[in-house]
Order: structure tokens, then sequence, then C-alpha cells
């Protein structure tokens, strides 16, 4: 595994940059991963329903 030492004006890295996502552990270590491919993703129908009803939760917020 590779080791990055960060400026010291960057105090922390999180989230998602085009492919690839930052994490850190519980440990407060850096983990820098490649984003998921999804597309081939068989969604059960529970799984849908959660998606679609978290979904219309977000349009909601944001109409608010």
């Amino acid at each position: 595994m590779a080791k990055v030492k960060l400026a010291p004006f960057i105090q922390e890295i999180h989230g998602t940059l085009y492919d690839v996502v930052f994490k850190k552990t519980s440990k407060g270590e850096m983990i820098v991963t490649k984003k998921p491919d999804m597309s081939n993703v068989k969604w059960s129908k529970a799984q849908k329903t959660q998606r679609q009803r978290m979904s219309k939760a977000i349009t909601a917020t944001q109409i608010a």
C-alpha cells in the first residue's frame, strides 16, 4: 500500500472526486479507493422500493 503525506494546510479529505473515493478508517488512516461500478447490480424489489422512498424524501427536502 502506498502512503501519502498531505500538505500541512490540508487537514482532511473525504468524499468522491471523479471516480476516486476518499475514506477515513476508525483508526484515522486515509483510504483511497476506486468508485464502485454499480451498472450491473440487480436490485431486489425491496431495494427498489427503498430507493424510490429515499428519492422522494430527498426531493421533498430540496423543495422545502
